[in-house]
């Protein structure tokens, strides 16, 4: 199938935009026949926003400055589920990509998850998978991490993150997280090279009973979902501008408009993970009813298909959610509620008598 774009004028406005019809002016659109195209634009849509930024600068640090460092300069990245801890870390390693020379694979940025039942040897092996080794699964683990220091090497890698540690937390016994903690820590100090641990908030502070690692993981980074009051509202509504210009629509969608951003947030409870499931599948049903833009049907279709416990009424099709947040829980009252009810969030929290 071949991509269909907008063509330009030498003033960089295309016969479209001069309309001034809300028609798309940032991005190129498909041709919407264009299914498989218009998806793979949907689905690789990134949007940089000053919370990843952050994390991307001080993931660059721990990179450069632990260049000849004896003690190389470690951190934590942790955050809720859906805050986009892992999109983070593959916006990052696009940054820095695998290319090949004459030595073989250079790798700057090794990323593993660590394993759904994780011990030292399992983590060694998917490193030295990661790296290329054939032998990934055999050996003792004093065998496979020599293997590994030099790998490390060869393949010129610069730092290494370990997604998903919480694994390690949630399944290992204190003594055999000391274990663990205990082979990192040799890692870090014969490798030379600086580790990110990438997990849940839950994990700062279990590694606080840990000296080991605590000391080598101070610096901590946290991704926090989106917030909806007045200070904070307006870093969503640039989200939502800038994911609206990826979306490969004949028409900006109006993400950000404030009503459909309040419907949104409520839907998304400010998750980006769950937002952009969203979004992303209201885009392909607009696709396949050819239509040039999401409608608020599309999202309420795209909410039912992508959310497993839905709140009632609809966030999209229903009365618009008026959002209050207190110590840092959300809470929404409808309003014009039907029936003169009122409707609140499960995470809400309860109201005084």
């Amino acid at each position: 199938m071949t991509l269909t774009t907008k063509t330009t004028s030498d003033s960089g406005e295309s016969p479209q935009d001069s309309g001034g019809n809300g028609d798309r002016g940032a991005a190129p659109f498909l041709d919407l026949a264009c299914g498989d195209g218009a998806s793979l634009l949907i689905e690789t849509a990134r949007i940089r926003h000053k919370r990843w930024d952050n994390i991307i600068r001080k993931l660059e640090y721990c990179r450069t400055w632990s260049k000849g460092a004896t003690d190389p300069y470690c951190m934590m990245v942790l955050g809720e589920s859906g805050t986009g801890k892992s999109a983070v870390v593959a916006a990052y390693m696009q940054r820095h990509k695998v290319s090949e020379e004459e030595e073989g694979q250079r790798i700057p940025v090794l990323k593993v998850d660590a394993p759904a039942v994780p011990t030292m040897k399992s983590l060694a092996e998917s490193m030295l998978f990661a790296l290329g080794d054939p032998l990934a699964d055999k050996g003792t683990l004093n065998a496979r991490t020599d293997r590994l220091i030099r790998l490390l090497k060869r393949c010129g890698v610069e730092i290494i993150i370990v997604d998903e540690f919480q694994h390690f937390l949630e399944h290992e016994s204190a003594k055999s997280l000391q274990s663990t903690s205990d082979w990192l820590k040799n890692l870090i100090t014969q490798s030379r090279l600086p580790v990110v641990l990438v997990g849940l908030e839950k994990c700062g502070k279990i590694l606080e009973s840990y000296p080991q690692l605590d000391r080598r993981f101070m610096a901590q980074a946290y991704l926090k979902p989106f917030r909806w009051h007045e200070a904070k509202r307006e870093e969503f509504f640039h989200f939502l501008s800038e994911l609206d210009d990826q979306l490969p629509l004949r028409e900006k969608s109006g993400l950000s408009d404030p009503e459909m951003a309040q419907r949104l947030f409520f839907a998304s409870k400010g998750l980006v993970s769950s937002l952009m499931k969203i979004v992303r599948q209201g885009a392909h049903i607009a696709i396949e009813l050819n239509e040039p833009r999401i409608t608020a049907k599309s999202l309420s279709k795209a909410y039912k298909l992508t959310t497993a416990r839905r709140i009632k009424p609809d966030p999209f099709l229903g009365p618009l959610p008026e959002i209050d947040e207190t110590w840092g829980k959300m809470q929404v009252i409808l309003t014009n509620p039907p029936f003169n009810t009122s409707v609140k969030s499960k995470v809400a929290p309860k109201q005084a008598a």
